[in-house]
C-alpha cells in the first residue's frame, strides 16, 4: 500500500515540520508514502461566506488533480467518522486486506474542504472533535498513521 497525504499549505512551523519528517522517517519501515503540498489561496481580512465556498472550491481543484488515478481517498472533515486508535488501525488493515493498493487522505486548508471533495471521497474521518490548525492536523495523522501500522505488526510503539 502508498500513502498519498495531499494538502493545502506549506508548513511553516519548525517544529511541526520537525515532527512530520521523524514520523516519515518512521513510517518507511511500514509503507511507501508521499506528502503533497498545494498551493493555498490568499485570504481578505473578513472574506465572505461565498469568497469562503470560492476558496475551498479552488484548493480543491487543485488537491483533486494530485489524487493519482485509482485511489482510494480519505477526507479528513470534522464532521467525518471518529475512530479510536486501534479502531482507525482496523480501517487500514481492512484497506490493505482489500487490495487497496493507493490511500490518500486529503486536508484542506484553514476552511476545510469543498464539498465536492467532501462528497468525491471514498470515507471522511475526523482525528478529534478537538480543532486544530491544518498544519497540526498534518503532524496529527501521521502519528495515528505510525501507530496504526505498529498496531499491525505488533510493535511495542502502540501501547
Amino acid at each position: 500500500m502508498k500513502l498519498f497525504i495531499i494538502a493545502v499549505g506549506k508548513i511553516k512551523e519548525d517544529w511541526i515540520y520537525q515532527g512530520i519528517s521523524q514520523y516519515q522517517l518512521w513510517l518507511k519501515r511500514y509503507t511507501d508514502m508521499a506528502i503533497i503540498e498545494v498551493q493555498a489561496e490568499t485570504l481578505q481580512k473578513e472574506p465572505s461566506p461565498d469568497e469562503l465556498a470560492r476558496i475551498c472550491d479552488k484548493e480543491g481543484v487543485r488537491l483533486s488533480k494530485e489524487v493519482p488515478p485509482g485511489s482510494y481517498t480519505i477526507a479528513l472533515d470534522r464532521d467525518g467518522t471518529l475512530h479510536s486508535s486501534l479502531g482507525f488501525s482496523d480501517e487500514i488493515s481492512r484497506l490493505s486486506l482489500k487490495g487497496e493498493s493507493k490511500v490518500v487522505f486529503l486536508i484542506g486548508g484553514p476552511f476545510g474542504l469543498s464539498g465536492r471533495i467532501l462528497s468525491g471521497a471514498d470515507s471522511r474521518i475526523s482525528l478529534s472533535t478537538l480543532t486544530f490548525p491544518h498544519p497540526l492536523a498534518r503532524l496529527i495523522l501521521l502519528e495515528q498513521l505510525y501507530r496504526g501500522f505498529s498496531y499491525i505488526a505488533n510493535h511495542p510503539y502502540h501501547k
